[in-house]
Parts: C-alpha cells; structure tokens; sequence
C-alpha cells in the first residue's frame, strides 16, 4: 500500500485534494447556518387574498395587535365576485410547520367576521412589522435552483417550500401537511405575546 502511494502520490493527491476542498466548503456553509439563531415567533399569513384587489369583500388587517377581517358587501352584482375566501395560515416556530386555520368566513357580526378560532389567536399580541422582533422576514420563494454546486451544499434544498422565513444566511421552508398556494399571498404579522 505505501508503494502504491509513493509511485502514485499526483493521484492520490489529485483525487484526495478536491474531497479535501469539498468536505471544507461543505463544513462552512452548514457553521455559518448554524450560527443565525432559530426563530423564537410564529408567522401568521393568508393565501388566496390580496389587500389590492377591487373585488375582494374581505380585508385582513391589524387593529391594536389584533387580527380583524372585515366583510364589506359589494355594491353592484356587475364585479365579479372574488374566487375564493382567504385562507390563513399560523407558522409555529417549534415544529417548523404552518398550520391552517379553519374560519367561517360566513359570520359576520356588524362588518366583522367572527369565529372562535380567530378570537383564540387573537389572545396574543399579533405585530405587523415586516420584520419579526428576532430579525426574521417571511417572504415568498423563488422557485429559481442553484445549480450543481448549490445543490452540493445544500443551497438549493429550500426552494422545494412556497415561502421562508430568512435572516442572514438561514432559510426556513415554511411547510404545511397540505400544499399553500403561492399567489396571491399576503404577511399578516407576528405573534409576539
């Protein structure tokens, strides 16, 4: 074996360097993801709902920290009418996984749509910053690859996931048991309390 070596150390040195370089390269990335901490809040998002479109009878928003979802009736039967209610979703930051939550968009009391899933959010402060208290941003992924090398690393696995949670170099796919629509897709904020 050790004449093996010495009559062939360009190959062995051809063939070990570059593992040698990969294995380094490998080792980096995954310190540097490492070392963002994970996120400490959840995520709460709705899919199937767009704040801009003209024709939508819901508006999703945030009043003193709260989740409100106001219904406002069309005034014309001429505008179509929107496909579908919006759909929201939790993102827990324990378990990785966002979470649909069932409400009945029918019930609406005085403008507002009430439902006890709702109010059960609402018990917490809900902060719509863009940017959570820990420096996290939720936002829609690109489904673009990263190539051979990418993939070498583990820089493209993520882009299997419609949305992230990114800080710095870390990216969280934010995954549901069912798949969430992509588009169109709004943040509603933070819970922080």
């Amino acid at each position: 074996m050790k004449k093996f070596f010495k009559e062939n150390y360009a190959l062995v040195a051809g063939i070990a360097l570059p593992l040698a370089l990969i294995a380094v390269f490998f080792l980096a990335s995954k310190a540097s993801v490492i070392s963002v901490p994970a996120p400490q809040y959840d995520a709460v998002f709705a899919t199937n709902y767009s704040p801009w479109a003209i024709n939508n009878p819901y508006r999703i928003g945030i009043d003193d920290g709260k989740l409100t979802i106001r219904h406002r009736p069309r005034k014309t039967k001429n505008v179509p009418r929107f496909p579908r209610e919006p759909v929201i979703y939790v993102f827990d930051h324990k378990t990785l996984y966002a979470k649909r939550i069932d409400i009945d968009f029918q019930n609406v009391v005085e403008g507002l749509v009430k439902d006890p899933e709702l109010d059960a959010l609402n018990r917490k402060r809900i902060d719509p910053d863009p940017k959570s208290p820990d420096g996290y941003i939720f936002q829609r992924n690109s489904r673009s690859g990263s190539g051979l090398f990418g993939g070498l690393f583990g820089w493209g696995r993520h882009n299997r996931a419609t949305h992230v949670l990114r800080k710095g170099v870390r990216t969280i796919p934010v995954e549901s048991p069912q798949a969430i629509n992509i588009y169109p897709s709004h943040f509603i904020g933070w819970v922080v309390k």
